[in-house]
C-alpha cells in the first residue's frame, strides 16, 4: 500500500481506510480471498511522524507498518534511502563467487 502520510492527512485520515474497504468489497464480489496478515504498509514521508498516522485495518486486522519492504527485487525504505538496497545487492554479488567455486569443485 503506497501513500504519503502528509497527503493522506490533508485529504482526510480515513481516505486510505476507504481505499482498503473498496478493495475488500471488490474481493468479495469477485470471490477472491485476501490474507489479512500478509499486506504491509510503508508510509513514505519526510515531515510526517509515525505517531500522527492512523493504522489501516482489513476486516478488523491491523495492517503491519514497516520501515522497508522488498518490491520486485528492490528494497524500498520509508525515507527513500538506497543504502539498504545497495547493501543487499553487494551481499548477493559477493556470494556469487562462492557459488561458482562450489560448482567448480563438483566438476560439472
Amino acid at each position: 500500500m503506497w501513500h504519503c502520510g502528509a497527503t493522506r492527512q490533508q485529504t482526510g485520515p480515513l481516505r486510505g481506510q476507504q481505499e482498503v474497504q473498496n478493495l475488500v468489497k471488490w474481493r468479495e464480489i469477485n470471490n477472491l480471498t485476501l490474507n489479512a496478515s500478509k499486506p504491509k504498509e510503508l508510509v513514505i514521508g519526510f515531515s510526517c511522524g509515525r505517531a500522527s498516522h492512523l493504522p489501516v485495518t482489513i476486516n478488523s486486522t491491523v495492517v503491519e507498518m514497516v520501515n522497508s519492504l522488498n518490491f520486485l527485487g528492490v528494497t524500498i525504505t520509508n525515507d527513500l534511502n538506497w543504502c539498504l538496497n545497495t547493501c543487499i545487492i553487494v551481499k548477493k554479488i559477493f556470494a556469487t563467487p562462492f557459488l561458482f567455486m562450489q560448482i567448480k569443485g563438483i566438476h560439472l
